[in-house]
């Protein structure tokens, strides 16, 4: 999953916006002073909010290979890492992932009552490979984001043989066999 970081730039913007002279605050504070105090605090709200979602899932996959074993303090240096090899889980990122390009494989192949011509594009063989997609275009991060850019980017990626099987048992399979590192984008 991608990190949501929020940006000074973003925040400053967002308050750029606010129309000091539209109406007053709670409390009868008037929306200029508002204004002013919001952009001071900008620096500071950034600095609170920037969090990464991926370490949040990591830390929620550890915890759960602690409660598999039931060891809840740390014996030695590496300990939850050596409770995740033993378990052989894959990363929940990773998982993701394939859920969502399972249910890409579903739409494609008409295995669910999504219309695949409305969402997917076939990309131009010569150029883009057999399996491949046209990439949506998205101007709002909210929307490249979503379910269909995001496993259109990851259905490009896949190998030919995975994207060209003939059933879903077999695709899930083929898609099992593919290195977590490759399905990360440069």
């Amino acid at each position: 999953m991608d990190n949501i970081v929020i940006h000074e730039r973003g925040v400053c913007k967002l308050l750029k916006g606010l129309r000091p002279l539209k109406a007053t605050g709670p409390d009868e504070v008037p929306a200029n002073i508002l204004k002013q105090a919001a952009e001071s605090l900008a620096p500071y709200l950034t600095g609170c909010s920037s969090f990464s979602l991926d370490e949040d899932i990591d830390r929620v996959q550890r915890k759960a290979a602690r409660f598999v074993y039931n060891q809840y303090t740390d014996t030695s240096p590496g300990c939850v890492t050596g409770l995740l090899d033993q378990l052989q889980w894959d990363p929940l990122q990773y998982r993701r992932i394939k859920q969502r390009l399972v249910l890409c494989y579903k739409i494609q192949n008409q295995l669910v009552e999504i219309q695949p011509a409305i969402y997917y594009t076939s990309g131009d063989n010569r150029t883009r490979g057999g399996h491949r997609l046209r990439q949506i275009r998205a101007t709002k991060e909210v929307y490249n984001n979503s379910f269909f850019p995001r496993s259109i980017r990851d259905w490009n990626l896949l190998p030919d043989t995975v994207a060209a099987a003939p059933t879903l048992e077999e695709f899930r399979a083929r898609l099992a066999s593919v290195p977590w590192t490759q399905m990360q984008p440069n």
